[in-house]
């Protein structure tokens, strides 16, 4: 091939560079999955021992009672772990994989077993998400100990064989061996947790600075076979991690901290919701109660079950029914708008949420 001056291809390359380093978001969103329960009542709802429950309620001081104790939340995971692995059944409800105490009053088995969280309107979200970390922290440490007592050539416990199964670089072979064994896990282990229902940020936009060729002397001859192939390999990269943000947050936007998380890799199957108190520049006019913003407006409540129809039906036939909602709510918001949420979700069966969260210790937020 016959040689070229490269010097205008390298200015192209570096304002791409530039272009995607200004405008680039690779963003990791993780938080607490959940799946909410639907609208419709069930017509013969099963009958449930009150010993296979296991009740934690949150009131609006942010005080915590667990069955009907007052508990510090530090202690909270233990007593999880203490009911969710009892083993009080006998004859076909005996279980015999249990470590617990096996006391009679407390759950027969695993299965039977249902943790009931209930909260006050006026509970802050920071510790109400605090609370489902360390509960579902008790699920984890109990399907950890049996993962490894089942699989211990994996060399793995439950919740890493997890993030490795869920990551898109693991190959299909190691997924494959993998999957029956979370699930043989899972089952030993279900997670039943019963939800009760009682600063701007402004992203900018690069300016691209012109760049202009140093006169006088000319550049060397060079071949630039493999300079469209690195520069159409950074293309792919960014065009693939990017994620170029149509909104400007209106809210603050601080998340709670919590470290039994789940990542939200798959973005396009992902519909958000932000609440918070109006930043700064919004507060003028709309004051400093907790508000939603959908896209790049407030709304009210009910606007929410619209908002949801439409970005379903955005989507491609075949991920409107694997959608998740993801909260992202401000720590100091007060449950009572997180609840109104879940319900107008509820109403248009967009039942799979995501208490999204930053990753740290749930200490932050009682601190």
């Amino acid at each position: 091939a016959p040689e070229v001056n490269a010097g205008s291809m390298a200015d192209i390359a570096f304002l791409l560079l530039i272009f995607f380093l200004v405008t680039t978001t690779i963003e990791t969103d993780s938080g607490l999955n959940r799946k909410l329960p639907p609208m419709e009542d069930q017509v013969d709802p099963p009958i449930i021992r009150q010993k296979n429950i296991f009740t934690v309620v949150v009131n609006k001081n942010d005080q915590l009672l667990v069955e009907e104790e007052l508990t510090d939340i530090k202690d909270l995971r233990a007593l999880a772990v203490a009911f969710l692995d009892n083993g009080g059944g006998v004859g076909e409800e005996a279980c015999d994989y249990c470590q617990g105490a096996r006391d009679e009053s407390s759950s027969d088995n695993p299965d039977k077993a249902i943790i009931s969280l209930k909260n006050n309107r006026e509970t802050s979200y920071k510790v109400y998400i605090a609370i489902q970390n360390e509960l579902v922290a008790a699920y984890n440490e109990l399907r950890n100990r049996e993962f490894m007592r089942l699989y211990p050539s994996v060399g793995l416990n439950f919740v890493e064989a997890e993030k490795k199964y869920d990551d898109p670089r693991t190959s299909v072979e190691m997924s494959e061996q993998l999957k029956p064994k979370l699930d043989v896990v899972k089952a030993m282990y279900p997670q039943k947790l019963s939800e009760a229902e009682p600063s701007s940020t402004t992203y900018k936009t690069s300016v691209m600075s012109k760049f202009k060729k140093k006169k006088g002397g000319e550049l060397p001859a060079i071949s630039t076979a493999s300079l469209p192939d690195i520069v159409f390999m950074l293309l792919f990269f960014f065009m693939v991690a990017t994620v170029m943000r149509d909104s400007t947050l209106m809210v603050f936007n601080k998340l709670p901290a919590a470290d039994q998380v789940q990542k939200l890799d798959k973005k396009d199957r992902v519909m958000y919701i932000y609440a918070g108190k109006p930043s700064a520049r919004y507060q003028d006019k709309y004051g400093t109660s907790a508000k939603i913003q959908l896209n790049d407006k407030f709304a009210t409540v009910s606007e929410v079950g619209a908002f949801i129809l439409a970005e379903r039906a955005a989507k491609r036939q075949e991920l409107q029914n694997v959608l998740t909602t993801a909260l992202k709510v401000d720590s100091d918001t007060k449950m009572g708008l997180v609840q109104d949420i879940k319900q107008e979700l509820r109403k248009v069966s967009a039942l799979k949420i995501n208490y999204t969260t930053r990753l740290g210790d749930y200490t932050q937020n009682i601190n």
